[in-house]
């Protein structure tokens, strides 16, 4: 693959020595003292990228995991690290490259091929993403398989065979509100409003919601046409400019037909406002600290 070569491309030699000349005065001997003398060099930059990013400083750390996967393209913690990181700065071609890489090494790691779908959905392209989904239930079945699994179905719009997966992850972690988050979105791509309202309600009521599933309440509301509603769920996490401007984002919405346009035109942000929360599909990320945001409205 020449992650090496892949460095000088996707960042540049000259910023590559300016990122690596600017960590010269941090305390990387401190950082690096779980790593033991025995460690790998590729281990140790994995390490100090990891401090880097800790610092804030994105380039430098993808670099120095280039450098690590250079060094051992094996390395499934740099694969995992840069991965992540390339969606979280908006390269999501090159994270998918990465993710490829560690599922051509390991063909049956469950996990990787889940951020290999991860990543194909969040450049919207859900055809390409079932296989490897598909493979990683077959492998262990997991909430958070189902949920990527049920997003890329949606995505086609086969949204029974989606909301199967939501329904199945849940009922193995009943304590994971992005599966019903996901599934009262999917709910109502299928028109079955009633339910999607009552479920989205259930979501957004809950202790452990923010303002994104409070939004995808919104939305939902938004996508049954109950525009009073709508307004007045998404008033709680914006202002009224913003609140308008969500109605009308609505409003077009629903005149996108099939329900598969619709999913992917919520997944792509398309015609959405360009100052809101964002709001929709939600799946585990690559560590399973965090989320992507699948459904990107841009903020």
């Amino acid at each position: 693959m020449g992650y090496g070569r892949r460095v000088v491309q996707m960042i540049g030699g000259g910023m590559f020595a300016i990122g690596l000349s600017g960590c010269a005065g941090l305390d990387f001997d401190g950082w690096l003292d779980g790593a033991g003398s025995g460690s790998s060099e590729a281990a140790r930059l994995v390490r100090m990228g990891d401090f880097t990013l800790s610092r804030g400083d994105q380039v430098t750390a993808i670099a120095l995991y280039e450098q690590a996967l250079a060094m051992d393209p094996d390395s499934t913690a740099a694969l995992s690290r840069l991965g992540e990181l390339q969606q979280q700065v908006g390269a999501g071609a090159s994270a998918i490259d990465t993710y490829q890489a560690a599922a051509d090494r390991s063909p049956n790691d469950p996990a990787t091929l889940r951020r290999l779908g991860n990543a194909l959905i969040a450049e919207t392209r859900p055809e390409d993403a079932l296989p490897y989904l598909q493979q990683a239930l077959a492998l262990a079945d997991s909430p958070e398989v189902r949920g990527s699994l049920g997003v890329a179905l949606d995505l086609i719009g086969q949204h029974r065979m989606a909301q199967e997966n939501y329904r199945a992850g849940m009922a193995s972690a009943p304590e994971n509100i992005n599966l019903a988050n996901n599934l009262a979105l999917s709910l109502a791509l299928s028109g079955d409003y009633d339910a999607a309202v009552a479920l989205a309600s259930e979501v957004g009521q809950s202790a452990l919601a923010t303002p994104r599933h409070r939004q995808t309440l919104a939305m939902v509301l938004g996508l049954a046409g109950r525009d009073t509603e709508a307004a007045e769920v998404a008033a709680r996490d914006m202002n009224a400019t913003d609140v308008a401007a969500n109605l009308d984002y609505y409003q077009l919405l629903r005149s996108i037909e099939p329900s598969s346009a619709r999913a992917m035109a919520i997944t792509g942000g398309i015609g959405a406002p360009q100052a809101t929360t964002q709001v929709g599909f939600l799946v585990d990320s690559a560590d399973d600290t965090g989320l992507i945001l699948v459904a990107a409205v841009p903020h």
